[in-house]
């Protein structure tokens, strides 16, 4: 009797457990959220996710940030926070010049300057322009000189 028990518990228990499917998430469904930012970079992320896993979205090159998505339910459950532009902190003053923000409006990844020497200067510079990359500034900063 005790194994035709243990038996039948055993038979409804694996009954139970194949009927219970966990529902899958896919990248098409975050893509297609609120939660989806243009600035995450998506191209290393799977087609479809398992029910329970979590999943680590990078941010594309110039942008800094921690998003993490929770795949409960065959729904993503979005943690962290999107990404922002990186800093490339003050481009640098020039002697005998200044500069204006002509691309954006801060010092962020995407952001250009130009150099502009002073009334009475010229600039000896290869450029007057710098660009915010996502390691720094490119380039160097502006050359003025007296003119004679």
């Amino acid at each position: 009797m005790h194994m035709i028990t243990r038996s039948c518990v055993l038979l409804l228990w694996s009954q139970l457990l194949t009927s219970v499917t966990c529902q899958d998430c896919t990248l098409e469904q975050f893509l297609n959220s609120r939660h989806f930012d243009s600035n995450f970079d998506v191209s290393g992320l799977d087609a479809t996710y398992s029910g329970g896993k979590q999943v680590r979205v990078p941010c594309s090159v110039g942008y800094t940030g921690y998003f993490k998505l929770i795949c409960t339910e065959g729904t993503w459950m979005p943690s962290g926070r999107k990404c922002e532009p990186k800093s490339c902190g003050h481009p640098g003053d020039a002697q005998f010049g200044d500069f204006r923000l002509v691309v954006g409006d801060d010092y962020v990844f995407g952001s250009q300057i130009v150099y502009e020497c002073n009334p009475g200067y010229h600039m000896v510079s290869r450029s007057s322009r710098r660009r915010c990359l996502a390691n720094g500034w490119d380039g160097t900063i502006a050359v003025c000189e007296g003119m004679s």
